[in-house]
């Protein structure tokens, strides 16, 4: 379970990552640009690039660590089925009419009862 906690708390942490980088753009003013510098436009264009490429890579993880947490839950769900049919085996076999200690008892008693009387 720990684990699990574990994938699910980095899940969260991407996708906060994702929500910052996705707020951060849009919390810096933009500025009109005085002269037409194709430099700037250049560089605003490339960390554009750089900011979406690494926006695809955290999705991926995203699905990825999503994968193993439902296979960690699929693999969690069969163990606990497989618990579950062996308390119900344990059960049946609980449940099932052993002879009494005391009927046990009786009949022994009965043949050595009935031992004796034969000898005499």
């Amino acid at each position: 379970m720990d684990e699990m906690d574990a994938h699910l708390r980095n899940i969260k942490v991407t996708v906060e990552k994702i929500r910052n980088l996705e707020t951060e753009n849009f919390k810096e003013p933009v500025e009109k640009p005085k002269s037409l510098e194709t430099q700037n436009f250049k560089d605003i264009i490339q960390r554009l690039r750089n900011l979406q490429t690494e926006r695809k890579s955290l999705l991926l993880e995203i699905e990825e660590l999503k994968k193993m947490a439902e296979a960690k839950a699929n693999a969690l769900e069969s163990e606990v089925n497989a618990l579950r049919e062996e308390v119900n085996s344990l059960k049946i076999l609980m449940t099932e009419a052993e002879p009494s200690v005391n009927k046990r008892k009786s009949e022994s008693f009965k043949g050595n009862l009935t031992a004796r009387t034969d000898k005499m």
